[in-house]
């Protein structure tokens, strides 16, 4: 008889991850448990319509310098009330201490507190955070601006003003399809 070569197995080294991770828990003003300014952790809309949100995440080095702005995604946790999700930072960010700033439509840019030391390659979790609700025309304020499409658009018992789809959505703060005095 002629013997059968038998494959031999050898070891394989456990790929290295070549992305930095950041994990985000974000409290949206007015969905699930984030609550207000004046009641946070308050229950507001547990059902919301878009379970799922765009988030820009703009990261600076130690000098102030921004070196990334990227843009990620966070669904909502029911069982959380809160937003969950991860940012891949790509493989470029380089290990070192940096401030985060982030970013959702309708709501006031956040500067994570204190400063992320980043290790190339793993993940960090940040810590969780809430994000201010109303900025509806998206300018990084709360102004009379974002008052008057709120007002615009209300339409609890009568029909709204004037009130263009975007805007309608943009003022449903706890977007639940309607703007009302929940909002």
């Amino acid at each position: 008889p002629t013997p059968v070569p038998t494959a031999t197995l050898s070891p394989t080294q456990t790929p290295v991850p070549t992305h930095t991770l950041l994990n985000l828990v974000i409290f949206l003003h007015g969905i699930g448990l984030a609550g207000d300014n004046t009641a946070p952790g308050s229950n507001g809309n547990m059902g919301p319509l878009h379970p799922q949100r765009s988030v820009t995440l703009t990261l600076f080095d130690s000098q102030n310098k921004q070196v990334a702005k990227i843009q990620g995604l966070v669904t909502f946790d029911g069982a959380h009330g809160d937003f969950t999700g991860g940012v891949d930072l790509g493989g470029n960010i380089p290990t070192g201490s940096y401030t985060a700033k982030v970013s959702i439509p309708s709501y006031l840019t956040h500067t994570i507190t204190g400063v992320l030391s980043l290790i190339s390659g793993q993940t960090l979790s940040a810590p969780s955070f809430s994000l201010v609700a109303g900025d509806i025309n998206n300018d990084n304020q709360l102004s009379i601006l974002d008052y008057n499409i709120l007002l615009n658009c209300y339409s609890d018992f009568s029909p709204a003003i004037s009130c263009t789809p975007q805007q309608k959505q943009q003022a449903d703060i706890t977007d639940d399809g309607s703007v009302n005095g929940y909002d």
